[in-house]
């Protein structure tokens, strides 16, 4: 082969391989990765996220542009609970969707669960520090079943709901936050309030006050 033309076939495929490579964000390429750990039950094609249920069940998420700018995107299989987890952007607002894998159902949560020691539950909770609306505010304690899950508690306190932790199968630690106020003046190391416990107890799920 004649070394000019070697030069102008390397030439043309390093062309083509510009034309094919498009830029990626580090978010795209977070996603591209974990849809390729689950790529039989999860599909992304361009604006489209497909999640198959092991029921033949197909759910479509699509992105929208413009005014209505909307974006989902795969964040994780929660293997412990059987759901897919999925992080919802409509412009400013944020929330998280999880998706059954046999079923196919979703359930919209207030933030990214939190599995119990013995698998049997999980918590969410998250704080609107600013009362926006931009994000969901509260804590929910959801029980998990083979054919689905269900929601057992729920709060939408006035104070900021933190991180939870489960202390054991029937006890949940929630930090507080401090709110924007308290940021706002600065005082957030003198104020910041002792987590609350949540407990389970004959009736259900409850604050302990």
């Amino acid at each position: 082969m004649k070394p000019m033309f070697c030069v102008l076939l390397i030439n043309v495929l390093l062309g083509a391989l510009l034309i094919i490579q498009r830029p990626i964000s580090a978010a795209d390429a977070i996603e591209a990765a974990q849809i390729n750990k689950f790529s039989k039950s999860v599909i992304r094609d361009k604006d489209r996220l497909e999640i198959h249920a092991s029921s033949g069940k197909t759910v479509v998420f699509q992105n929208k542009k413009g005014r209505e700018h909307q974006t989902y995107t795969f964040l994780d299989y929660v293997e412990p609970i059987g759901c897919f987890l999925l992080e919802s952007s409509f412009g400013e607002w944020t929330d998280w969707t999880l998706v059954h894998s046999r079923t196919g159902e979703k359930y919209n949560i207030t933030g990214l669960p939190v599995v119990s020691p013995n698998k049997m539950w999980f918590v969410t909770s998250n704080c609107d520090r600013a009362a926006s609306g931009m994000t969901p505010h509260g804590v929910q304690v959801w029980r998990v079943r083979p054919k689905g899950l269900k929601l057992a508690w729920t709060l939408k306190p006035k104070w900021c709901p933190g991180p939870a932790h489960w202390v054991n199968n029937k006890e949940i630690k929630l930090e507080v936050l401090p709110s924007a106020r308290d940021i706002y003046e600065e005082v957030v190391e003198d104020k910041t309030p002792p987590p609350v416990e949540l407990r389970f107890g004959n009736a259900g799920w409850y604050l302990k006050k």
